[in-house]
């Protein structure tokens, strides 16, 4: 753990079945199983958000993306130096396994603050 603590999970989307838009009331119940609120079409957990998005004709439902959190300007920069060098950057985000990571900005203490390169 200590190895990652640079790292932390500040939110994710799931993405509905295509032609289903009713994200509130997905997360009413999925509320009901995870035993968290909601608010809108997210749920709230203690340190992090799961929202869900409208299905998209064309594209699978499940996970869309992921935000991470990075504290450290050096280790933000790494990062996605090495996604670039590896081809999997593009258009503000790293995609992995078919999903979109998000990695936002953290430096010492301060807020967070998502950067586009």
């Amino acid at each position: 753990m200590k190895r990652c603590s640079h790292l932390k999970l500040l939110s994710a989307n799931c993405r509905l079945a295509p032609g289903r838009s009713d994200t509130e009331a997905a997360a009413g119940q999925w509320q009901d199983y995870f035993g968290v609120r909601s608010e809108g079409s997210e749920l709230v957990f203690t340190n992090s958000r799961l929202k869900f998005v409208p299905g998209v004709t064309g594209q699978p439902e499940g996970l869309d993306s992921i935000t991470i959190e990075v504290t450290g300007k050096e280790r933000y920069d790494h990062m996605l130096d090495l996604a670039k060098q590896d081809g999997i950057y593009d258009n503000g985000c790293v995609i992995m396994l078919g999903v979109k990571w998000y990695f936002v900005l953290k430096e010492g203490g301060g807020e967070s603050t998502r950067s586009k390169l």
